[in-house]
């Protein structure tokens, strides 16, 4: 039966990108979290994203209240807490190629548009 891991989420982030690195090549891997709510009236969810490589180098910059959009896929880890206690962790897995991009822009003059900024790959 075929099946389908791809999800998109846009929201502002928690904190700031965790830049570390993971595997004895240099390779690097980032982790932020995303707020989302429907309405004001609404509870936030928060969703945990990790991204690696060139992915985890861009997001890099990205900083507390920036505006990201996320496509990747989940990814469920099972774990057994200090207590003992078997848990569950849901993170969003960036993908490379299209992964996160930040949204936000600076002021920009009354007629002129927003700049987007481009993906560095």
């Amino acid at each position: 039966m075929p099946q389908l891991n791809k999800v998109l989420i846009m929201g502002h982030l928690g904190r700031d990108v965790e830049l570390k690195p993971y595997g004895n090549e240099g390779k690097q891997m980032a982790r932020f979290s995303v707020a989302l709510q429907e309405s004001k009236d609404k509870d936030v969810s928060w969703v945990n994203v990790v991204a690696f490589d060139k992915m985890a180098e861009f997001c890099s910059g990205m900083k507390k209240g920036d505006l990201a959009l996320v496509e990747g896929k989940i990814k469920i880890s099972n774990y057994t807490n200090k207590q003992g206690e078997k848990k569950q962790s849901f993170d969003v897995i960036a993908d490379s190629w299209g992964g996160v991009k930040n949204l936000s822009y600076k002021k920009q003059a009354k007629n002129e548009p927003p700049v987007d900024e481009e993906m560095p790959f």
